[in-house]
Parts: C-alpha cells; sequence; structure tokens
C-alpha cells in the first residue's frame, strides 16, 4: 500500500522559490568564494527538499552548474557542506544574541518591560521568519541528525544545551524581576517548554504555514506561567512573518 503524500500547501515551492532567488543574487568576493556560495546555495534547496540522507554530492554539483570534480575542489564531502549551513546560521544568531545580551546588561536593569530578559529569544524568532527558506532545512537535518553517527548530531547536541541553559537563565531572572518566588512551572521547565513548542511550530508550518505565528505562540505560552507580555504579540499569523 502506497504512503500518503504529505498535503501540497505551496510552503515547499515558496521557501525553494526564496532559495533560488538567493542563489540568482550577484555575490561580492572572489570566483572561488562566489562559486562556494553557489554550492551552498544549492546545497540548501536540495537538502531543504529531500533532506540530507538522500542528497549526493553528484545532485548538489548539478544543481550548481558546477562539475562534481569541481565541487571536490571547494568541499572535500557532503558533510563539510552541512556543517558550513549549519554553523553559518548560527554564527550570525550568536553575534546578534551577544550584541543584545551586552546591551540589556550595559542598560536599565529597572526596565518597566517584564520581557526585557527573553527579548533575544523573541527576536530570533522574527529571524525565523525572515529566513523561511531554512525551515524545511532545519526541520529535515534536526530529525535525521537524532542519529548519534549523523555529522550534524553533536551540533544539534550543543545548540539545545546552550539555547535551553540561557533561557533558563533569563526565566529565572524574568522570575526575580516579577518578584515569582514559587513559580508553578520552573524555569528550566520552561526553556525546555519554548524550545520544543518552538521546533514544534516549525514542523507545522511545513504543513500549514498560514496558521502558525512563533511569537504569538510563545508569548501566549509565556503568559500562561505567568509573565505578562502576550498583549503585544500580533493576532494575524502573517503579520509575524508566516505567509
Amino acid at each position: 500500500m502506497d504512503t500518503p503524500e504529505k498535503p501540497d500547501t505551496g510552503a515547499t515551492s515558496a521557501v525553494l522559490t526564496m532559495a533560488q532567488s538567493r542563489a540568482r543574487i550577484p555575490k561580492k568576493g572572489s570566483k572561488g568564494e562566489r562559486t562556494q556560495q553557489r554550492i551552498l546555495d544549492a546545497a540548501l534547496e536540495l537538502f531543504a527538499e529531500s533532506g540530507f540522507n538522500a542528497v549526493s554530492l553528484r545532485e548538489i554539483a548539478a544543481r550548481a552548474e558546477i562539475t562534481h570534480v569541481g565541487l571536490l575542489h571547494h568541499f572535500a564531502n557532503k558533510d563539510e557542506i552541512l556543517m558550513r549551513l549549519m554553523v553559518g546560521r548560527d554564527r550570525v544568531a550568536a553575534a546578534a544574541l551577544r550584541e543584545q545580551l551586552e546591551e540589556l546588561h550595559a542598560g536599565d536593569s529597572h526596565s518597566a518591560d517584564p520581557l526585557i530578559e527573553l527579548r533575544w529569544y523573541l527576536d530570533g524568532l522574527h529571524r525565523i521568519t525572515d529566513q523561511l527558506y531554512m525551515i524545511p532545512l532545519y526541520v529535515k537535518i534536526s530529525s535525521e541528525a537524532t542519529d548519534p553517527g549523523h555529522p550534524a548530531h553533536e551540533h544539534f547536541v550543543r545548540r539545545y544545551e546552550g539555547v535551553i541553559d540561557l533561557l533558563r537563565d533569563s526565566i529565572e531572572r524574568t522570575y526575580a524581576r516579577l518578584g515569582m518566588g514559587s513559580p508553578a512551572v520552573s524555569a528550566y521547565d520552561a526553556a525546555q517548554h519554548i524550545v520544543a513548542l518552538t521546533d514544534g511550530l516549525q514542523i507545522q508550518w511545513e504543513y500549514a504555514p498560514h496558521t502558525v505565528n512563533l511569537e504569538r505562540s510563545i508569548l501566549g505560552y509565556l503568559h500562561a506561567i505567568g509573565i505578562p507580555g502576550s498583549a503585544t504579540a500580533p493576532d494575524d499569523p502573517a503579520e509575524n512573518g508566516s505567509d
């Protein structure tokens, strides 16, 4: 019996169109750097379409319109391409996070914003919705990488540990700001719940992008555990970049 295909909501084609548009934008840098970027753009499209395991180097080379040998001149194997994509994405996010935390800790510690300690995560949700072409890649690779032998396995282990630790610390400081001495949900549990909610919503986005609003959902969860501020989220998913 054939396995039913996932309903085509138009999300995948829209994502690939965005990725293909990126690939056509002229890149600055040397010829070698531009070729590497073409390879990365091609790999991103293919990994988003089929996942990491199902894609070959020859397919990436064909999509990038270079020879297989030409691709190997820039990347030794598929693992190296994947890690360049994942690390590059996280490097941009980490730089933005460092800047935000420095501004926060140098600013007014008595801010009236009850979510001031969590703005870095909420801003990260905006970066996700500004880079919709990365959602299919993230969903597929993070699922495949549960295998300890996957090249991105350790990357995701460290990533989850780091994000949950940062969120736990931010939630603890938020509880303290609000005088919540005995919260119903511990800071660590709340951090895990938020990460799980974010990942789950990205999977839902793959099926029904017009129904998903990451920021509104996270703010709703924070409100449910006693942290105010959910009224600042837009009601329409499209207003948060999920259209």
